[in-house]
Parts: structure tokens; sequence; C-alpha cells
């Protein structure tokens, strides 16, 4: 497998003026967007969960999988920005995790667009809010994939980031020919949602993430390249260094 590097080291904020791409220009491909739940049945998750029974229920880690890719131009209506959030929970597949991981994304992504808590928000602050994340984004929910195989981009937020916050960049490379991978990559620990900075967490999700790409039919899993911001740039560099990071999935 070929793998290469990218970093964000920083990422501008974004901005209530136009369009979030500003003067990006896209590609020669529209960008579709899905995303779904898988399980890691090979990592516990909520290990002091009780089932109703009393029984001690060691329930595998979900896996939260954000998927751009090359898709038809001009092939349906754009998602607006609130459409990223709803899409955490469209897939039932994670029922418990699901509710808790949509509104940790949503307080953090308000957290860093208003510079406080969506509860925080007063009524003026609140209108802003809703016409961020009313606003139109380029991908598309569910569009159909172009023919043939692309590259693929595995993208890591940093510490307190979600797996939307450079989603401009993930557009832009699906747009010019990649399928980009997000994920929440919370922490071990099930009691909180926050990336906390767990190299071994990282490295553990990005493999399951690049066993999800190599199912993708659109996907060439050969060709990898990995993508970070702040501690996900140091994550993917860390994931880059080991010894088997060339041979997964």
């Amino acid at each position: 497998m070929k793998a290469a590097i990218f970093l964000l080291l920083a990422a501008a904020p974004l901005s209530a003026q136009g369009e979030f791409w500003g003067e990006l220009k896209a590609g020669r491909y529209g960008v579709g967007f899905r995303a779904l739940y898988q399980s890691d049945t090979a990592r516990w998750y909520d290990p002091d969960y009780f089932s109703p029974g009393g029984q001690l229920a060691k329930k595998p880690r979900p896996i939260f999988i954000a998927v751009w890719y090359p898709a038809p131009a001009d092939e349906g209506k754009a998602m607006i920005h609130r459409d990223y959030f709803r899409a955490i929970t469209l897939d039932s597949g994670a029922p418990e995790f699901a509710p808790r991981l949509r509104k940790f994304t949503r307080d953090q992504a308000c957290h860093y667009m208003m510079g406080k808590d969506y509860d925080d928000l007063t009524d003026e602050q609140r209108g802003r809010w809703e016409g961020l994340i009313s606003t139109p984004v380029f991908a598309v929910m569910n569009a159909p994939p172009v023919d043939g195989r692309f590259p693929v981009v595995i993208y890591h937020p940093g510490l307190g980031g979600t797996f939307e916050d450079n989603a401009v960049a993930c557009e832009f490379l699906a747009s010019h020919g990649y399928v980009v991978i997000s994920s929440a990559y919370q922490a071990a620990d099930s009691s909180a949602l926050e990336i906390d900075g767990d190299l071994e967490t990282s490295f553990a999700d990005v493999a399951s993430l690049l066993r999800f790409a190599a199912t993708l039919p659109f996907a060439d899993a050969s060709k990898v390249a990995a993508m970070g911001h702040s501690y996900g740039a140091q994550a993917m560099l860390g994931w880059r260094a080991q010894p088997n990071s060339r041979s997964t999935p």
C-alpha cells in the first residue's frame, strides 16, 4: 500500500460571510457524502454497562464513519451544514452511542464557530448560529459514486475536534478524485466523547477505517494518504511510523 501524509496544523475559522469554500475551486467531480456505523469487536466499549438482566455486557466499540467521495456533477440537492450533524443519527446501528455523539458534535461545532456552548447562546447569537448551519455545502447526501476507483485519504481531527471540522477540505479533495474518510475517534473511556490524545486509540480506529475502505468498490485502498489537524496530524505521523502501517488493511 502506498501511503502519504498531509498535515493540517492550523485551520481558518468558518465565516458567516458567503459560502464556506471562499476562493477554492472544485475539481471535475461532484461530491457525495454518506455516514454509517460499524463495530470493532476486538475492543470493548462501555465496559461498565449492565444489561437489564444484570449481566455485565461487554459491547464492541462503535465506529462512526463519514465518507466523502467523487459523484456525478449536479447530482441531487446540496446538503446544508446542519445535515452533517443529522447524518450522525441517520443510521440506527448504534442507538445508544449516536444521540450522544450528535449532541457532542453540535456543541463542539457551536463552541468553535460561536465562541460559546450552544446552551449559552443568546437569542441573537442563536439566530447567527442557525444561519451558519443552514449554509449550503458542496456535498450531496448519498449521491451515487462515479465509476472508477479513487485513492483514499484518512482524516483525523485535533483534540476537541469533530469529524466534519474540515468538511471543506474533505469536499474539496473528493471533488478532485479522492475518497475521504473521517471518524469521531472518541476516547476509549466511554464516559466522554472527546478525542483525548491516546495514540493507540487513534491507530486502532485508523485501522478500522482502512478495513472499511477496502470494502468500498469505488475506493483504491492500495493508495492511502493520511491527513490531520493539530493532534490529528501528529497521530497520522505516528500511525505512518508504525512498522505495519504500509500493510494495513
